[in-house]
């Protein structure tokens, strides 16, 4: 939002977390948790799952911690990742175990 000369929840960039919604009717660019992820594809249906009009691209972080609302997360993005060619998917970790 700094970049772009805008004020987070006023312009493009907003955030969901644990029930605080700092967003605009304006926001291209959501940050989120998991669980707030997990939520908003629970209420637009399997058929509609990551639609072309509500995600274009998906970053996961610290996606080695492990946990349930992780796993669900990736399942239901492994049942439309073939579907959705033109959806783009970061997964990443700061932990790498070298050996």
């Amino acid at each position: 939002a700094e970049e772009l000369g805008e004020v987070v929840g006023e312009g493009v960039v907003g955030y969901k977390v644990r029930g605080i919604s700092v967003v605009s009717p304006r926001c291209r660019i959501l940050f989120c948790t998991t669980g707030v992820l997990l939520r908003r594809l629970a209420q637009e249906g399997q058929q509609h799952m990551f639609s072309p009009k509500t995600v274009t691209h998906l970053l996961v972080d610290e996606v080695h911690e492990r946990n349930c609302e992780t796993d669900f997360m990736l399942t239901f993005l492994k049942q439309v990742i073939n579907h959705r060619s033109s959806l783009k998917v970061v997964l990443m970790s700061a932990t790498m175990d070298a050996e």
